[in-house]
């Protein structure tokens, strides 16, 4: 390290940081709160003093002089209290010059530096050391501010007490995983990610036995809320950053947990423009997305748009690393990729964790929970394993068999008789369990719906602090009880992104109960406004436990929830919507709560219904109904995903707008759908089976082994669709735009096609279509934006297919 740099840093960051302002991190908050615990040998101070006085130390042994401590002593008091400039080496020299009391010339002066730099490498000055490369790496002007940002999220205290402090990397336990989803454990994650990183992927996946594609360029990292994945990345952040490979190679990371990225385009331009970084910031760099379940795209968009990423990032020399939630979306047609799926913790890597946390906690008796773990049944111990609900279960002392999934956990910590986070020894008051529980989780819910529209998943302490007021709750209460920690001086974070989820979810459920039940939707239409107001639209994982609550209340009085929708759709809620805006907001704000409540009454819905059973939506819709369904539906595109459960057969659904959803593999034989949208959804495998899909339009989407059978496609749009596998057997094609499709192994047997657009290099192929064909069917060929007139067709169709046109020249049948 440069001598000169590091002095400046210690004199410009470190000692000024120290008396005159407040932590920049999270690891200074820790150190500085330690200032005058001088006795404690990690505290920051007392290391740089120990290290500057034993090189001074060692200087005067090598150099046999006499060494006076006295001497240092004083000078030492003139570093701290004067804030003397200690940046450049002669500084530096004249400082051990008074030091020992007489001149000294060059040679004597690098052996200072040296000693002093061997010190701080030491063992005993491990903190301070970790100290100065966290500040060198923060301090680089070459770092954007967004980058420094997720650099401190995910080196983040967890654990902070008068003994010891664990950072979340220091709590990863190598992750058991297994490949393509098999059920071959592995357990060298990190040796892989190490590999993939710095280019030896091939040589190291051959010496494992590993069978993939030769080249490699993304990886994929799937895992169930709460299996480590964010500890994962902070544990690859920590090894890359600040285990000397700084200046190696670059990693740059973006996170669908910030709403501020949640809309970003997955280009590299777009990324870099975020990220406050030049294009060229990407090559032979490593790229992370972390948590991209969590974006507001269908499984069908985001699909392609990591197709077209992945392709874009060859040019730099760019790799990538995804995280997701298993099932968000499919990698089936993704080149060059390799799946991970995490496993949840074995039992013996649940003890190693366990160890690490009685570093933290000394009374966690690792054996007996071992043990009990150990007797769970294999079901329930998968869960209790997985690395987040492991620690809530030991933190709060829960008895392993009362947990089966997540949301029961949550349910046991933060709901019912038992709440656990108003009976934990932060609190041992006795109290009205019920009457706190109502309080709290007004709170609680509160600050879960502002969480949801912050940019980085922060809540401001003067926010949960007017909060507390208003409701006449301690602050300290929930902000001690293992719901929020203090991220910095001015902010808090959840504990983990779920549990604002389950509060969220846990309100609209009840809500939606009362509503029902009283025939009064007032409470519903004013949470639901908030959303609307704020453009959220309910994500997944809120809809997940939405989805539990059902599952697990089936048994209640049965409501009657489509007539949520059919209200709604009747106009009779819309004296409570007040939005004033241009019509362009009022329409997307409509288009929201819209959204919302079709995702939440499918919620309920799909819980009732046996697998693979379809609900015929539709039929329980009056003819007005299905129409202003289908008009809402024209507002934009949505999450409608869930509309996959409903029946598609001999129903009529002209211009009803199914843009980016997922409806792979779906029957819609006899249907009417005229004027549709499936701009960029997923429909491959799907059955349009004599059905009328005039001047519909499929730009962009995913229709890989569609099949199309005797269907009215006249006039349809299938600009830049993968129609590979495609069968249009006496399909009408007529005037239908083809320009871009993929149309490898396409079927046009007794189709009718004619006035089609093509590209001249689609000519390539679709072997059905030789030059007579395309004459006969005056089927438009196109390079570029221009037709090409019929004089200079046989040229074209020449260079596309030579082969094809010396056979046809020849009298030859193609």
């Amino acid at each position: 390290m440069d001598v000169v740099n590091l002095l400046s840093l210690i004199e410009n960051n470190f000692w000024i940081q120290q008396f005159f302002s407040n932590s920049i991190t999270l690891l200074l908050e820790y150190t500085f709160k330690k200032f005058k615990e001088t006795t404690n040998k990690k505290d920051l101070s007392w290391q740089l003093l120990h290290c500057l006085q034993a090189a001074h130390y060692n200087t005067c042994n090598q150099l046999n002089w006499e060494y006076n401590p006295d001497a240092y002593i004083q000078v030492s008091k003139n570093i701290l209290t004067s804030n003397i400039n200690i940046c450049d080496e002669s500084n530096l020299a004249n400082i051990f010059s008074t030091a020992v009391g007489h001149p000294i010339n060059a040679s004597d002066a690098r052996c200072w530096l040296n000693n002093f730099q061997m010190q701080l490498t030491s063992r005993e000055h491990e903190h301070l050391w970790e100290f100065i490369k966290l500040k060198l790496l923060f301090g680089r002007n070459e770092i954007s501010e967004i980058k420094k940002r997720y650099l401190e999220k995910f080196q983040q205290i967890v654990f902070s007490n008068d003994n010891s402090t664990l950072f979340l990397y220091q709590l990863y336990i190598p992750n058991n995983y297994s490949l393509y989803n098999g059920e071959c454990f592995r357990n060298d994650l990190i040796d892989l990610i190490d590999a993939f990183i710095y280019g030896n992927f091939d040589h190291w996946s051959k010496k494992e036995g590993i069978n993939c594609s030769d080249e490699i360029n993304a990886l994929f990292i799937f895992g169930h809320q709460c299996t480590g994945k964010s500890t994962l990345i902070s544990k690859i952040i920590y090894d890359h950053y600040f285990n000397n490979e700084i200046n190696s190679k670059q990693i740059h990371v973006v996170s669908f947990s910030d709403r501020s990225f949640k809309n970003n385009n997955l280009t590299p331009h777009d990324i870099c423009k975020y990220l406050s970084l030049k294009t060229h910031c990407l090559t032979d760099a490593i790229l992370i997305i972390d948590g991209l379940d969590e974006s507001e795209w269908s499984s069908a968009v985001a699909s392609d748009k990591l197709e077209y990423l992945i392709n874009d990032l060859k040019e730099y020399n760019c790799k990538l690393i995804v995280t997701s939630r298993p099932n968000y979306f499919y990698t089936i047609d993704l080149k060059d990729t390799l799946d991970i799926h995490l496993n949840p913790f074995s039992v013996e890597q649940a003890s190693e964790w366990l160890k690490i946390y009685n570093q933290y906690d000394p009374s966690c008796n690792i054996e007996i929970v071992t043990q009990q773990i150990n007797e769970l049944l294999p079901d329930i111990r998968k869960v209790i394993l997985i690395p987040y609900v492991l620690y809530t279960c030991v933190i709060n002392n829960i008895q392993f068999n009362h947990i089966t999934e997540i949301a029961r956990l949550y349910d046991i910590v933060f709901s019912n008789d038992g709440a656990k986070f108003l009976t934990t020894p932060y609190n041992s008051k006795a109290r009205n369990i019920q009457k706190a529980l109502i309080k709290y989780e007004k709170v609680i819910t509160e600050i879960s719906k502002y969480m949801l529209c912050t940019t980085d998943n922060l809540i401001p302490t003067i926010f949960i602090d007017e909060l507390h007021e208003k409701n006449s709750i301690d602050s300290n209460k929930i902000t001690s009880e293992f719901l929020l920690y203090r991220k910095d001086d001015d902010n808090y974070a959840f504990m983990h992104n779920s549990i604002p989820s389950y509060f969220i979810a846990k309100n609209m459920y009840n809500l939606f109960i009362s509503s029902c039940i009283n025939n009064n939707y007032d409470e519903l239409i004013i949470e639901l406004n908030y959303f609307c107001k704020n453009d959220i639209i309910i994500h997944s994982s809120i809809i997940d436990f939405i989805e539990y609550f059902v599952r697990t209340n089936r048994n209640k009085e049965a409501i009657p929830i489509i007539e949520v929708l059919k209200i709604f759709l009747s106009g009779q809620f819309n004296d409570k919507l007040v939005f004033k805006a241009d019509l362009i907001k009022i329409h997307k704000y409509y288009y929201l709560f819209f959204a919302n409540i079709v995702r939440l009454v499918f919620a309920y819905i799909s819980q009732h219904l046996n697998p693979f059973e379809s609900l015929d939506f539709f039929d329980l819709l009056s003819k007005e109904e299905k129409e202003q369904f289908i008009s809402y539906t024209k507002l934009g595109q949505g999450s409608l995903d869930c509309i996959r459960i409903c029946s598609f057969l001999n129903k009529n659904l002209d211009c009803i707008n199914l843009q980016g959803v997922n409806l792979r593999g779906k029957l819609m034989k006899c249907t009417s759908i005229k004027h549709a949208n499936f701009k960029s959804s997923n429909l491959s495998g799907a059955y349009f089976i004599e059905s009328d899909c005039s001047l519909c339009c499929f730009d962009d989407a995913n229709c890989k082994n569609i099949d199309f059978t005797n269907s009215v496609l006249f006039g349809c749009s299938f600009k830049n669709s993968r129609l590979n596998g495609a069968n249009f057997t006496n399909a009408n094609l007529d005037n239908a735009d083809l320009r871009g499709a993929q149309l490898n192994k396409c079927k046009f047997n007794g189709a009718s096609v004619k006035g089609a657009k093509i590209y001249a290099e689609q000519l390539r192929s679709i072997f059905d279509f030789d030059i007579d064909y395309i004459r006969k069917n005056k089927i438009e060929v196109y390079l570029g934006e221009c037709l090409i007139p019929d004089d200079l067709l046989e040229n074209e169709y020449q260079k596309q297919r030579p082969v094809s046109y010396v056979l046809n020249r020849y009298g030859k049948q193609i």
